[in-house]
């Protein structure tokens, strides 16, 4: 005798003991197969939910290193402007010792001179002392022979003898 039977959403006609035992083999099979899915439903639910927590940390790890990098390139900035500074210091530095050598030049040049012409006054110190004798010595004899000796002494005067 052929029934009737609603399985689900299926309805069934079972016309045996054979095919009821069938049909709720089928249906058995039915709830596995859905219990299956739930949990496949499941696992899928907690692999995006660790897969979102996932790109989270690599979001924030992401911020971090973009930040470190900023941070680094802020660093670097700072090297390169203090270096720029520090060269600058040194040329300046070395301007004013090559300035400082060039007056040293000068004072050397002009203390030069200074002895020259200290030698020079000397010299002719020296040489008017010489004539002041010479005058004196031979102003108690001869005018002329006075005359002449002078004229003689201014000669060798002019040749630097004296």
């Amino acid at each position: 005798m052929a029934r009737l039977y609603r399985m689900g959403r299926r309805w069934i006609l079972l016309t045996s003991i054979k095919d009821s035992s069938m049909s709720i083999k089928h249906s058995s099979m039915s709830i596995k197969h859905s219990s299956a899915s739930i949990k496949h439903s499941s696992a899928s639910t907690k692999h995006s939910s660790m897969s979102i927590k996932h790109s989270s940390a690599s979001t924030k790890h992401s911020s971090m290193s973009i930040k470190h990098s900023s941070a680094s390139i802020k660093h670097s900035s700072m090297s390169i402007k203090h270096s720029s500074a520090s060269i600058k210091h040194s040329s300046a530095s070395i301007k004013h010792s090559s300035v400082s050598i060039k007056h040293s030049s000068v004072s050397i040049k002009h203390s030069s001179a200074s002895i020259k012409h200290s030698s020079m006054s000397i010299k002719h110190s020296s040489a008017m002392n010489q004539a002041q004798a010479f005058i004196r010595i031979n102003l108690s004899q001869n005018p002329c022979q006075f005359w002449f000796t002078a004229i003689q002494w201014k000669h060798s005067l002019n040749r630097g003898i004296f």
